[in-house]
């Protein structure tokens, strides 16, 4: 990883270029939205990387073991230094955009529950979609450090 950093810099607005070419080097997206950097190694063949982990890198060394990098206002190619934190893996899911609530068809209410640490924790049945909405996103509120606001609205 170290090689391709030495042929990238950083831009204020995120993105990185390719020191030779003076051209986007994190131009491709994935399927999820993520910016991928690809480098040609020649015989070596090509190596992949995501944008995100570069730039943390680059500003921050290494990424522990069970850590990753996480983006704060969930835009997946926003890739500016300050739109990026480590998490374990418990923290990045905390992110999610599920809702934690939906319709139970057998009860005739509104389900709610939210996961933390792979335990998951009923927050009760609510007769409207409303309650249930702000009794997950009170409990997120307590018990997710790493919730962005984006999804707290």
């Amino acid at each position: 990883m170290q090689a391709l950093i030495e042929r990238l810099e950083y831009q204020q607005d995120g993105r990185l270029i390719n020191k030779a070419t003076s051209d986007y080097a994190d131009k491709y997206t994935n399927n999820w939205g993520y910016r991928r950097v690809t480098w040609d190694r020649g015989k070596l063949g090509r190596v992949r990387e995501y944008a995100h982990r570069l730039v943390w890198v680059m500003h921050n060394g290494g990424i522990p073991d069970g850590m990753m990098v996480d983006h704060i206002n969930l835009d997946k190619s926003d890739n500016r230094i300050e739109n990026l934190r480590l998490v374990n893996k418990s923290g990045n899911a905390q992110n999610a955009k599920w809702k934690g609530y939906c319709f139970d068809k057998r009860a005739g209410k509104w389900r709610a529950e939210i996961k933390l640490d792979g335990k998951v924790t009923w927050l009760g049945l609510h007769e409207t979609e409303s309650q249930a909405r702000q009794a997950y996103l009170n409990a997120k509120r307590e018990l997710h450090e790493f919730a962005s606001e984006t999804v707290l609205k």
